[in-house]
């Protein structure tokens, strides 16, 4: 959950509203793309989430990886707490270590990265970067609550946000 004041509301909102078009744009009017969940769906899903995680190029591409292989687990296993568990299993994350390309110590930088800016909490990937992959497409929820305090939620359609 991201909170912010209301003096920078605006500027966050308008920033944050010419990014996503732009990213929009840019992944929409890139033919080479194979935008299903088995082709380079998330890669671009890291892409356009770039305003609210500010990742590296290489740091989003590990990042889509994650989501993916969590994406891969999840058609297998339904409980969440061992979906997580697996995903940042030592295996897991040595077949994503050797997909990106990438040394043991370069992937333990990367997971601090993470940790850091909150895109990776108590061995979690935090629940409102994971996309709501359903039948009739996808799903993003942006949330404003403009009464006492001025503020801006993106969530994931399951956390209830």
């Amino acid at each position: 959950m991201v909170f912010i004041s209301s003096g920078r509301l605006h500027s966050f909102l308008k920033l944050l509203i010419m990014e996503t078009i732009t990213n929009l744009i840019r992944i929409k009017s890139n033919p080479k793309l194979n935008m299903s969940p088995e082709g380079d769906f998330f890669r671009a899903w890291v892409e356009f989430l770039k305003p609210i995680h500010n990742l590296s190029r290489k740091e989003m591409d590990v990042l889509a990886v994650f989501l993916k292989k969590r994406w891969e687990l999840g058609k297998v296993i339904t409980d969440q707490d061992t979906l997580d568990k697996v995903l940042m299993s030592r295996e897991t994350r040595s077949e994503i270590r050797s997909a990106c390309g990438l040394s043991v110590k370069h992937l333990q930088v990367i997971m601090c990265k993470f940790k850091k800016n909150g895109v990776v909490k108590d061995n979690r990937i935090y629940l409102n970067l994971i996309p709501s992959i359903t039948d009739e497409g996808v799903g993003l929820m942006v949330y404003f609550n403009f009464g006492n305090e001025q503020r801006i939620k993106l969530g994931h359609p399951a956390s209830g946000v």
